[in-house]
């Protein structure tokens, strides 16, 4: 095991925040969650699950090798994997997968648990078994939201290292407004139509920018209904666009 130096600390600490910026997911989840994966040694080169199919997990994240060159097309050594950039990189772009997939296709397990819970489970135990019920992580995401809590107040030290400061004040996240439905003229049906779309785009590529995650260790709040009824009422939007589609195209057909 590598101890932790100033140089390694150095390239950790920017490879979490830009991670972070890039996926919106909050600097000391992304913490927490590799002081779990490393048992607290925070060692670049950790490597686990040698048995897994989906193994070996590489690196600070402990990202499977075959979910990395599989699904995000790494195609470097098990070695490379493990660096702090590769392997924060490709174990952050996987946790904001699970988070896509769980709103997509399973908006009852994220009302239910929360959409940070439910993707750090997600993470842990795979899609499928956390779809299925065949998951016991409680006792992981615990001691991950656990971790969080301390490296934000206290900042991260390792071997008398400090890989990261401790958290000022952390923002809130804001609560999405609602959506209004969509109101095309009779006239200009098909551009209002246009014109909604592309206005429910930018909304949602404005919102995927902002972390989706509740602040501290508030995981469990009103955002996660927030988030489900905000998808419902798209999910509403888009249903009403395609009946005004198929309803303009029925009365603009030749009788």
């Amino acid at each position: 095991m590598d101890k932790m130096t100033p140089e390694i600390a150095a390239r950790i600490k920017p490879a979490i925040i830009k991670n972070a910026n890039t996926f919106g997911i909050d600097i000391y989840d992304i913490c927490g969650m590799i002081g779990v994966e490393t048992y607290g040694s925070w060692d670049i080169d950790a490597e686990g699950d040698l048995t897994s199919a989906l193994g070996p997990s590489e690196g600070l994240m402990q990202i499977g090798y075959v979910i990395a060159c599989h699904d995000y097309g790494f195609q470097g050594t098990k070695q490379q994997l493990r660096s702090p950039e590769n392997s924060i990189y490709y174990g952050c772009r996987h946790l904001h997968w699970t988070y896509d997939y769980l709103i997509n296709h399973d908006l009852s397990l994220v009302q239910k648990y929360g959409p940070w819970y439910s993707a750090i489970v997600a993470y842990n135990c795979g899609v499928g078994n956390f779809e299925k019920g065949k998951w016991s992580a409680a006792y992981y995401v615990d001691k991950v939201i656990e971790k969080r809590n301390t490296y934000s107040a206290y900042g991260v030290v390792v071997n008398g290292v400090m890989v990261m400061e401790k958290a000022g004040d952390v923002p809130s996240v804001p609560t999405p407004e609602p959506i209004p439905d969509p109101v095309p003229s009779n006239k200009n049906a098909l551009k209002d139509i246009d014109d909604w779309k592309s206005t429910l785009a930018e909304r949602l590529k404005n919102d995927r920018a902002a972390r989706p995650w509740p602040p501290s260790s508030d995981y469990q709040t009103e955002i996660g209904k927030t988030l489900y009824n905000t998808a419902i009422t798209i999910r509403s939007v888009i249903d009403k666009i395609n009946a005004w589609l198929g309803e303009i195209e029925y009365y603009t057909q030749p009788k």
